[in-house]
C-alpha cells in the first residue's frame, strides 16, 4: 500500500494573531527587566549595558546622568603657578576643552581669585570623578625622545595628527604630520625610533619617514588623553590640588516637581481615558510604558554620548514624547469607535480605523520632531532637542507596535481590542 501523505492543516489566523500577541508580549518583558536592571555579558560581564528606566525622582540610573542644577555635584580646587607667557583664563579654557572632549559638557572651570581654579562637575562615582580630574589637568606636553634620552621633538612640532591602525588592523596608531622644522629636526637626530611621552609617562614610540611620524601606543589606554592633549594648547603652569567638596543643587526641587506633576498627569489621564472607555487600563498601560521604555532607551544610549546630562527641559521632553503615545492611542480609538457606530464590523472598523487615524498621527509626530531639530541649533536648547527627538522616535516605534498589538487581538478574538466602545 502506497504511504499516504498527510496534509498539514494551515495555521489559522487566530492562531497567528495569539502567536504574535505572545511575541509582543514577550518582548515588552524582556525590554522592560533590561530597562530596569541593566544587563553584564562577556568574560567577567566586561559589556554593561546600564539601566535606563528611572524608578522614583531620587534614583535615577547612571545611563541617564542630570545637570549640577538638578542633582548636585562635586568641585575640586586648584592652585595656579602659571608658567611664562600664560594665563589664567587660558588655563581654564583648556581644563574645560578637555572635560567637553569625553563629553562632560555640564562641568564648568571658574576662578577664584588670582591664583586659583575651580572645577565643578556633576555627581558621579569616585572612580569617574578622578578620571575627570586627571583629564582636566592634563597638560598635553607630547615629547618624543631618542633612545640616549635627548629630546627630539615636542607637540610644538606636530602639524596634524589622525587616528589610524597598523598595518595588519590589529591595533591603533597615530599618524602625525610634522612641520617642515620637525621635520627637520627628526632627520637631524639620525634616531631610527624614538619614544613617544605625554607629560613625562611614556605612552609608546614612533617612527620618522619624512614629515610623517607614525606613533604606536604601548596602550590602547593613552589613545584618550592625547586626543584630548591634541585638541586644546598645552599647559606649563603647575595646578596643585588644594581641595574638593560636594555641591548643592540650584534647584533641587524641580526634578521632583516634574517627575511626580508628570506622574500625576499621566495617571490623571489614563483614569479619564478608562472611565470614557476610549482607552482601557491594560491597553493604555501598555501604550505609556513602551514609549517610556523606548524612548529612554534612545535618551540613554544615543543622546547622552553627545550631551552626557539632562536638564529640566528634557525631563518636560521625556513627558511630551509619551503624551504623544497616549495621543496616539485615543486617536485611533476613537476612528474605531466611530467606525462601529456607523455599523461596520470590529474588523473592518480597526482596519478602516488605522488608515483614518495615520494621518493626524504621524503630522503631530512631524510637528514635535521638527521642533527639536530646531532646538538642537539653539545651544542653550541642544541637550532638551536630543531628548525631544528621541522621544519621539520611541513614540513613533510605540504607534507601531500598538499597531500590531490591535490587529493581532482583533483577529485572535472578533473585537474592536481593548480600546473604545463596541457600540
Amino acid at each position: 500500500m502506497a504511504n499516504q501523505v498527510k496534509s498539514r492543516k494551515p495555521i489559522t489566523a487566530r492562531n497567528k494573531a495569539l502567536i504574535c500577541l505572545v511575541i509582543l508580549c514577550a518582548l515588552t518583558v524582556a525590554a522592560s527587566v533590561l530597562g530596569l536592571n541593566g544587563w553584564r555579558s562577556g568574560e567577567n560581564g566586561m559589556n554593561v549595558l546600564l539601566p535606563w528606566v528611572p524608578t522614583s525622582s531620587g534614583s535615577w540610573p547612571q545611563s541617564l546622568p542630570l545637570t549640577k542644577a538638578l542633582d548636585g555635584g562635586t568641585y575640586t580646587d586648584y592652585a595656579v603657578t602659571l608658567a611664562e607667557g600664560e594665563t589664567l583664563d587660558g588655563v581654564m579654557k583648556t581644563m574645560k576643552a578637555h572635560l567637553d572632549g569625553i563629553g562632560e559638557t555640564d562641568s564648568s572651570v571658574s576662578a577664584q581669585g588670582s591664583d586659583t581654579i575651580r572645577m565643578e562637575i556633576r555627581k558621579m562615582d569616585s572612580s569617574r570623578q578622578q578620571f575627570l580630574r586627571s583629564v582636566a589637568t592634563l597638560k598635553g606636553q607630547i615629547t618624543f625622545a631618542a633612545s640616549t634620552g635627548e629630546q627630539v621633538l615636542t607637540e610644538k612640532d606636530i602639524q596634524s595628527a589622525a587616528l589610524g591602525v597598523n598595518s595588519t588592523q590589529t591595533s591603533y596608531v597615530y599618524n602625525i604630520v610634522l612641520t617642515d622644522e620637525g621635520a627637520q629636526k627628526a632627520a637631524d637626530s639620525g634616531a631610527s625610533y624614538m619614544l613617544a611621552s605625554l607629560d613625562g609617562d611614556q605612552i609608546g614610540y614612533a617612527y620618522a619617514n619624512g614629515n610623517a611620524l607614525t606613533l604606536y601606543f604601548s596602550n590602547n589606554n593613552y589613545i584618550t588623553y592625547v586626543n584630548l592633549a591634541r585638541s586644546a594648547d598645552a599647559v606649563y603652569s603647575t595646578m596643585t590640588m588644594k581641595g574638593s567638596g560636594d555641591l548643592a543643587a540650584t534647584a533641587p526641587t524641580a526634578k521632583t516637581v516634574v517627575f511626580f506633576a508628570g506622574a500625576i498627569l499621566l495617571i490623571g489621564a489614563l483614569v479619564y481615558l478608562c472611565l470614557t472607555r476610549k482607552l482601557t487600563g491594560l491597553a493604555g498601560a501598555w501604550t505609556v510604558w513602551c514609549a517610556a521604555l523606548l524612548g529612554l532607551f534612545f535618551v540613554a544610549t544615543l543622546v547622552v554620548i553627545s550631551v552626557y546630562a539632562l536638564n529640566v527641559g528634557c525631563l518636560i521632553a521625556v513627558l511630551l514624547g509619551i503624551l504623544l503615545a497616549v495621543y496616539t492611542a485615543v486617536t485611533r480609538a476613537d476612528a474605531i469607535s466611530a467606525n462601529i457606530a456607523a455599523g461596520q464590523s470590529p474588523k473592518q472598523a480597526s482596519r478602516l480605523g488605522f488608515k483614518a487615524a495615520a494621518k493626524p498621527v504621524w503630522i503631530a509626530h512631524g510637528a514635535v520632531l521638527l521642533l527639536a531639530l530646531l532646538m538642537m541649533l539653539i545651544p542653550v536648547a541642544k541637550s532638551t532637542g536630543y531628548t525631544l527627538a528621541a522621544m519621539v522616535c520611541g513614540s513613533a516605534i510605540t504607534a507601531v507596535l500598538m499597531r500590531a498589538f490591535q490587529a493581532c487581538f482583533t483577529a485572535m478574538t472578533g473585537k474592536p481590542s481593548l480600546f473604545g466602545k463596541a457600540e
